[in-house]
């Protein structure tokens, strides 16, 4: 006989998953499957009704001690970056018959916070601009702005090898670069910065502006530096 408290997590469980700010999901298993997800964003293939758990992980752990276990499940194992708290399924007779918990996605607070700011930030720009947040491999969050905008990149696509944001994933250094016309047709700036777990410091996201560089930028950025290096103290007044 299924467990009333189960029933109820079950019930209960798309109601909750919308309290969450972050993609998450609820389950419960048996011994060794998944026997209900309800799923909030999360969407991979690992977590499926019928699938099996990793052997060794949080699941069986939590089965294994019959205790509330949480952890980190690494992008390498599903495909996302996940924070997992699983408790025990304990029948009356004390024997464990399965799990229920929820999984969380970890992306960095300032990835979440993205979509609050980066409209009027894109558009504080004179020429406009572009903004994205990446997890390790693709774009998660993007705002494009009036007069400036990467149709390219949309939610989901997988960044290039050779594209700013991956190098700031493989050096988890800030990069800056000035790109050509050949590639979004016209000359861009580019800086794109790492975002580092608040845990366990690995990089976890980056965050990438795309400025165009017009002419009217480019000129008014180079008066700003020619002005900038004029010593004035230097500057000796002519006798008529």
């Amino acid at each position: 006989m299924e467990n009333n408290f189960i029933k109820s997590f079950r019930t209960l469980a798309a109601n909750l998953k919308i309290t969450y700010e972050t993609d998450c999901l609820f389950f419960t298993t048996d011994l060794n499957k998944f026997n209900f997800i309800e799923d909030n964003g999360i969407n991979l293939p690992g977590f499926q009704v019928g699938k099996p758990f990793s052997d060794g992980g949080i699941g069986q752990k939590c089965i294994n001690t019959k205790q509330l276990v949480v952890g980190v499940v690494p992008r390498n194992v599903y495909g996302k970056r996940l924070k997992v708290y699983a408790w025990p399924i304990i029948n009356e007779e004390g024997k464990v018959e399965g799990t229920y918990g929820t999984a969380v996605y970890l992306f960095h607070p300032i990835g979440r916070a993205l979509p609050l700011f980066a409209k009027p930030l894109a558009e504080a720009f004179p020429d406009g601009a572009f903004i994205m947040g990446c997890d390790r491999e693709k774009v998660v969050v993007r705002q494009g702005s009036a007069k400036f905008d990467i149709p390219e990149y949309q939610v989901g696509t997988i960044l290039p090898p050779d594209s700013p944001a991956q190098e700031c994933v493989r050096t988890e250094k800030t990069i800056t670069k000035d790109l050509d016309s050949s590639i979004f047709g016209i000359p861009i700036r580019v800086i794109c910065i790492p975002m580092f777990d608040q845990e366990d410091g690995t990089l976890v996201a980056t965050m990438s502006l795309y400025i165009p560089q017009t002419l009217a930028g480019i000129l008014t950025h180079g008066l700003l530096r020619f002005f900038d290096s004029i010593d004035v103290k230097k500057i000796k007044s002519k006798k008529p």
